[in-house]
């Protein structure tokens, strides 16, 4: 059964699930089933920097091997709306970039928080953290937490 958004504003989400009507309460909990991509098992670039940083998706994303401080991997593009989820279960601290590719709607280089596009941002082992988008060309992150 596909749930497909016809109305979504701060106060109100009106959703149709199959041929069926549902509140906003219900387009929650609907969405709440649906399943997340994930990409476990993550190595991250030997090395650091930007280039030829492991690509992440959005969804949930474990790295589990960070053999040095500042291996690395790579947001995808920033567009309003979205998140990720990224586990460092990696033995070191690890880089996150914003992507090296112009954001095709801003025309700008994506950020993490408003910090320059090639500077990385860090998430301490055994440590995670959400990056989500409330405007086109930026990621804004949560504290990092410990990963339990």
């Amino acid at each position: 059964m596909a749930l497909t958004f016809i109305s979504r504003s701060a106060a109100y989400i009106r959703a149709v699930l199959g041929n069926q009507f549902i509140d906003q309460d219900a387009a929650v909990a609907a969405i709440r089933t649906l399943p997340m991509d994930v990409q476990d098992g993550i190595t991250a670039h030997a090395g650091g920097g930007q280039a030829g940083a492991v690509p992440l998706i959005l969804g949930n994303n474990r790295v589990t091997t960070v053999v040095t401080t500042g291996d690395s991997v790579l947001a995808p593009t920033a567009s309003a709306g979205q998140d990720f989820i990224l586990v460092n279960d990696g033995a070191n601290t690890l880089h996150v970039f914003a992507s090296p590719v112009l954001n095709p709607v801003t025309g700008a280089l994506d950020t993490i928080d408003g910090v320059a596009n090639a500077t990385g941002n860090t998430v301490t082992a055994g440590h995670r953290v959400q990056f989500f988008t409330c405007a086109d060309g930026n990621w804004l992150t949560t504290a990092s937490v410990a990963s339990t």
